[in-house]
């Protein structure tokens, strides 16, 4: 009696595991670039739409969508913090 499933079983299943892993890293990795980026926008609109300096002071302190870094991300970069880098143009 065999207690082991045939070496085709075995392959399919770690075939499938391999497959989701890397379907798994892709759509993070595409998450990951998309949130890169996504904020710049939002603030550019913002700062447009601003009319004194008064406007634009309460742009400066808002938080942008996304950041262009990880750490960014997870501290919650200003729209003023992205402009004094020079991100925002």
């Amino acid at each position: 009696m065999e207690l082991r499933d045939p070496l085709s079983d075995r392959l399919r299943r770690w075939a499938v595991v391999v497959l989701a892993l890397v379907v798994g890293l892709a759509t993070m990795w595409v998450y990951l670039r998309m949130s890169d980026r996504r904020g710049l926008d939002g603030c550019v609109e913002a700062y447009g739409a601003a009319r004194d300096a008064a406007d634009s002071a309460l742009v400066d302190v808002q938080r942008s969508d996304a950041a262009t870094g990880r750490l960014d991300a997870a501290y919650g970069v200003s729209c003023g913090e992205l402009k004094l880098r020079g991100e925002l143009r």
